[in-house]
């Protein structure tokens, strides 16, 4: 949602109060245009390596000592939100990315593919009914293990 009221700024601030552009030079706009290619998909492929590491990695089944109230809720679940809150933190770089874009060159195309580039990998990067399957199928087999 955040991601979206970014694109929705952008488009309200260039329309009714533009900014004068810091960086004017078409070369250097055509770098950092370059640049942020590298930028978004560096990000999505962090995102994704980091997910699947996240995941695969046997600490998510642990339940934390700092937890506070039991709970009959398996532990891998809030480990698991945890993982997606890190992975959306990456993912908002992007359309920040795109914000920061905007406010430098005063270009409107860029950011606005940044932004719908970061909403769109937000929402496939949300909660999968497969993963969640897959971890609960983990945790039973070990505690079948003991």
């Amino acid at each position: 949602m955040g991601s979206a009221i970014y694109g929705i700024l952008i488009v309200f601030i260039h329309k009714y109060a533009p900014i004068p552009p810091s960086i004017t030079d078409i070369e250097t706009l055509n770098t950092i245009e370059y640049a942020s290619v590298v930028y978004v998909l560096g990000f999505m492929v962090i995102a994704n390596v980091m997910r699947k590491k996240m995941l695969a990695s046997d600490s998510i089944l642990t339940k934390k000592q700092s937890t506070k109230a039991e709970s009959d809720e398996p532990p891998f679940i809030a480990n698991y939100l945890t993982t997606l809150f890190i992975i959306w933190a990456l993912i908002e770089a992007i359309t920040f990315g795109g914000v920061v874009l905007f406010l430098t060159s005063a270009k409107l195309m860029i950011p606005l593919v940044m932004i719908t580039i970061g909403v769109l990998f937000k929402l496939a990067n949300g909660p999968r009914l497969e993963e969640l399957m897959q971890l609960a199928a983990k945790q039973n087999a070990v505690a079948l293990r003991g």
